[in-house]
C-alpha cells in the first residue's frame, strides 16, 4: 500500500501555500496484489496486479489495475493494462535489464504511477535523486520514477539489501556468520556467548568463499528473495523437492565440491594412519589416485538428484544403472557378473521370501542370502563378513569402498572402517538382501 500526502517542501524549499483544497488530504494510491511466484528466479511470492487509485475533477475514486509481466529472468518485463468494458487490453510501459538487476532501458506508453519493483520482484529504492518532481503549473508533486537507466538503486530482501550496479549485497551471509555481529553488540562490557559454529571452508565450494556473492554469481539462473539463499534451494526448504535440471556448472561445481569433500576425508585418514603404529606402513591414501575420477563420476551423479515429497530421494541415473547392468547379465560390482557368473540377469527388486524393494549391489549371488529377508531389516554377520571377503577377492586383497573405491580397514573407530550400508535405504522400503549391501567408509 502506497499513500500520498501534503508536500510542505522540495529539496528543502519552502512553497507558497497552494490552492485551496490542494494537497490537504491523505489518501489510498496504490494496492499490491501478490501470489505464488511461477518463476525459478523470482522466488516463491510474486507481484501479479498493481492498482493505481486516484480521484477525477468530480471527486469519484477512479481505479486502473495493472498486471505486471516477468521475462525468463525473472525481472519486470511490463505493465499490461487489462481489458475493459471500453478499451483493449494494452502495454502501459515495459523495462529491460543488465543480469545483475540495472535498468538498461525502459518506454512509457501510457502514464502509470511510478513501479517499486524491479529485478527478481524485489522492492527497490533510488538513490541518485530527489524523491518527488514538482510541477509549478499545476501545484503538484509528483513521484520521481525509481525503474529508469541510469538510476542507481538498492534492492530489499527481509534479510539483506542488494546493490545491483555493483552486483554484491552490502551485508555479509547471515547464515552461519552472525558471530561479528553478535560481537559487535556489547553491553556492559560483556557480548552475548555465540553457539553456531564457524564456517567449513569445504562448505562453500559451491557458493564460493565471498560472503557478499550474490545468486551464486549466475542472476540469469538464480535469484535470492530472502538474502540467505539461492532460489532453488528456497524451494527445496518451501515444497519439498527441487527439480530444477542440472547444467554444466552445476556438474563442474558437484565434482569440485566431491573432490574437495574427499580429499579432506583422505588428509583425515592419513593423519590417523600416521598416529596409529598398529596399522600397515602403506596404509595410506597416497598410494592410488584412483579416488579422483570417482569423486567426479560421483559429484556429477549427484547433481540429478532430487527430493519427492513423502518418498524421499530419487535419481533417474540410479534407474538407467540398473537397467544397464540388467542387459549385461547382471553387471556391476567388478565384472564378476550375476550369480555364480553365469550371466543371470539382476534387476532391482531382489528374490527370496518375498518381493522386496533392493538395490542391484555387486554381491548378489556370490555370498549367503540372509535366512528372514525383510523390509528395513540388518545385515547378518555372515553376510558383512562374507562380503569383506568378496570385496578383498576382488581387489587383490585389499578392502575398498563400493562407492568411490577408497580403502578401508576393518579397524573400528577409524574414518575408513568399513560399514556395511544399505543400498536402497531402509527407511525407504529397502530389504537386508544380499543383493541390497554394499560397503562403505563410516566417514
Amino acid at each position: 500500500m502506497h499513500e500520498e500526502g501534503d508536500v510542505p517542501s522540495i529539496n528543502g524549499q519552502l512553497l507558497t501555500p497552494p490552492p485551496e483544497g490542494v494537497g490537504e488530504f491523505t489518501r489510498l494510491k496504490t494496492q499490491y496484489v501478490w501470489g505464488p511466484g511461477d518463476s525459478p528466479t523470482s522466488g516463491v511470492m510474486e507481484l501479479l496486479r498493481v492498482t493505481e487509485i486516484t480521484k477525477n475533477a468530480a471527486g469519484t475514486t477512479m481505479e486502473y489495475p495493472r498486471v505486471v509481466l516477468y521475462d525468463a529472468q525473472g525481472d519486470v518485463a511490463a505493465l499490461v493494462q487489462p481489458p475493459g468494458v471500453t478499451a483493449a487490453a494494452a502495454v502501459t510501459a515495459q523495462w529491460t535489464w543488465s543480469p545483475y538487476g540495472e535498468v538498461l532501458t525502459y518506454e512509457e506508453f501510457y502514464p502509470h504511477q511510478p513501479l517499486h519493483v524491479g529485478h527478481k520482484g524485489l522492492f527497490v529504492d533510488r538513490l541518485n535523486s530527489g524523491p518527488l518532481v514538482f510541477d509549478m503549473y499545476t501545484w503538484t508533486a509528483a513521484e520521481r520514477p525509481r525503474l529508469e537507466p541510469g538510476a542507481k538503486l538498492i534492492a530489499h530482501t527481509p534479510n539483506r539489501t542488494y546493490a545491483p550496479d555493483l552486483g554484491r549485497w552490502l551485508q555479509q551471509d547471515p547464515n552461519a556468520s552472525g558471530q561479528s555481529v553478535v560481537a559487535s553488540h556489547q553491553f556492559n562490557g560483556s557480548s552475548a556467548m555465540l553457539l553456531s559454529p564457524s564456517i567449513g571452508l569445504g562448505s562453500r565450494v559451491r557458493d564460493g568463499l565471498s560472503m557478499m556473492q550474490y545468486a551464486r554469481g549466475n542472476p540469469i539462473t538464480w535469484g535470492d528473495a530472502l538474502g540467505l539463499y539461492s532460489t532453488d534451494d528456497l524451494m527445496e526448504d518451501v515444497y519439498g523437492s527441487n527439480l530444477s535440471i542440472p547444467g554444466p556448472s552445476d556438474f563442474i561445481s558437484g565434482m569440485l565440491e566431491s573432490l574437495v569433500s574427499d580429499y579432506a576425508a583422505n588428509l583425515e585418514w592419513d593423519i590417523e594412519w600416521a598416529l596409529d603404529w598398529s596399522m600397515a606402513d602403506d596404509d595410506h591414501t597416497r598410494n592410488d589416485s584412483s579416488w579422483i575420477w570417482q569423486s567426479m563420476a560421483r559429484g556429477v551423479y549427484e547433481q540429478f538428484e532430487f527430493g519427492i515429497p513423502s518418498i524421499g530421494t530419487y535419481n533417474p541415473l540410479e534407474s538407467a544403472i540398473q537397467m544397464a547392468g540388467s542387459r549385461r547379465g547382471g553387471g556391476g560390482g567388478g565384472g564378476g557378473g550375476g550369480a555364480g557368473g553365469g550371466g543371470k540377469k539382476r534387476g532391482p527388486i531382489a528374490t527370496g521370501p518375498g518381493p522386496y524393494r533392493s538395490g542391484s549391489g555387486p554381491y548378489g549371488g556370490k555370498i549367503a542370502e540372509n535366512p528372514t529377508v525383510t523390509t528395513g531389516g540388518r545385515f547378518s554377520n555372515r553376510q558383512i563378513n562374507d562380503a569383506i571377503a568378496e570385496n578383498k577377492k576382488r581387489n587383490g586383497g585389499e578392502l575398498r569402498c563400493d562407492v568411490i573405491g577408497r580403502r578401508l580397514v576393518q579397524n573400528s573407530g577409524h574414518p575408513n572402517s568399513v560399514e556395511a550400508d544399505h543400498i536402497l535405504p531402509a527407511a525407504s522400503g529397502g530389504s537386508n538382501s544380499s543383493i541390497n549391501i554394499q560397503l562403505v567408509s563410516r566417514s
